[in-house]
Order: structure tokens, then C-alpha cells, then sequence
């Protein structure tokens, strides 16, 4: 079987997060996609305004019901910082004789050698690198490179272009009209019900 993972804060879901998780699912042909989200981030601090795990949590499974995937809730019951070296060795634990992807974006992908225990992630799991866009092909292509020869890893491109969307506007913005387009009605609804995030509606 072929199981991609999706990873994030999911801070909020967005349709970002969803076309990257469709276009993987569609080109390598996957059999379940699942959405991972984190408990504490490695990489970044979260903001003051961020909902607590388990509305985090119930966002991305309402994000995932918009496309048929899954949700899976290790990280947030582990607690503490989540690395994802520990993360995919027990996915691999769970399903030992599957097909594994990692999925990330751009960013993510150019820095992968920095995260903790790399080569253990890339043991674990297959990458699969979203462009965000055009600009962005030689870039991947020559750090696909790069990690191939430095690394024992195995690492697809993934043609679709990510929806270039920022989280942080989003959480500032969430109503304005702009915004909205990228969040599933469950969740803008979620949002609107429990009060998250900063900003006030707009009319």
C-alpha cells in the first residue's frame, strides 16, 4: 500500500494545504493520505493567538473529510516537541511491509539535512517535494541533488504548484473576503464559533 503523511501546525487548515495533499495523492498514486498534526513544531514558535492541539486537531479533520483523507492525532498525544525522525519511525512501526511519503513544500524540502536526525527521516519514508512554483524547479532540482548524493534517500517532485497561501495572513485576516476562499465553510465556521484567532468579522 502507498500512505502519504501531511504534516503542519494546521494553524489554521487551508486549501493549501489540501491541493498539496490532492496533487501527491493523484501523482504517486497513493492509496491513503493522511494528515499529521503537530504538537510543537521543531522549526518555528507558535504564535500567542494559536488554538490549543485538540481544536487544531479538529480542524484538520474536518479539512480532511473536504477530500477523503485521514487524520492522525500521534503527534498531539505524544505531546512535547514533535520530530519527525520519532514520528516516522512509528508510522513505519504501524505499517512495516507499506510504501511511505513524506509530503512537504518548498521550504520544508530545502532544509530538510538541517532537521534532527535526517538520515533516520529519509530511512523511514520517501519524500515528495510540492513546488510552490515555477521559480522554484532549479532550485529543488539542484537540492534533490544534493541530498541524493549525501544522503541514502529517495526523493519525487511533485508537478502540481502549491497554492502560494500564508498561514500568518490568514490568522490575521481570516474574514476578510480574500480569505475566506482559502478555508473550507467547516472550518470558517469552527473558527467563527469558538472565537480563534485575532482579528474581528468584517461585513
Amino acid at each position: 500500500m502507498k500512505i502519504g503523511i501531511l504534516g503542519g501546525t494546521y494553524n489554521p487548515p487551508h486549501t493549501g494545504h489540501l491541493h498539496a495533499a490532492q496533487a501527491a495523492k493523484e501523482e504517486l498514486g497513493l492509496d491513503r493520505l493522511i494528515l499529521l498534526p503537530s504538537f510543537i513544531p521543531p522549526h518555528k514558535e507558535m504564535p500567542q493567538n494559536t488554538p490549543d492541539a485538540a481544536a487544531r486537531l479538529e480542524m484538520t479533520r474536518l479539512a480532511a473529510d473536504e477530500i477523503g483523507a485521514e487524520v492522525s492525532d500521534l503527534e498531539i498525544i505524544r505531546g512535547g516537541t514533535s520530530y519527525t525522525a520519532d514520528t516516522l519511525a512509528e508510522f513505519r512501526k504501524t505499517y512495516p511491509d507499506d510504501t511511505l511519503w513524506f509530503i512537504v513544500g518548498t521550504d520544508m524540502f530545502l532544509t530538510l539535512q538541517n532537521w534532527v536526525r535526517p538520515q533516520e527521516i529519509f530511512s523511514y519514508a520517501r519524500i515528495a517535494v510540492v513546488l510552490r512554483d515555477d521559480s522554484d524547479a532549479e532550485q529543488v532540482s539542484k537540492h534533490r541533488e544534493f541530498l541524493l548524493q549525501n544522503f541514502d534517500c529517495e526523493i519525487d517532485l511533485v508537478s502540481a504548484k502549491a497554492h502560494p497561501i500564508s498561514s500568518t495572513e490568514l490568522r490575521e485576516n481570516v474574514f476578510d473576503a480574500e480569505n475566506r476562499i482559502y478555508l473550507p465553510k467547516s472550518i470558517l465556521n469552527y473558527i467563527k464559533e469558538h472565537g480563534y484567532y485575532i482579528q474581528k468579522e468584517t461585513k
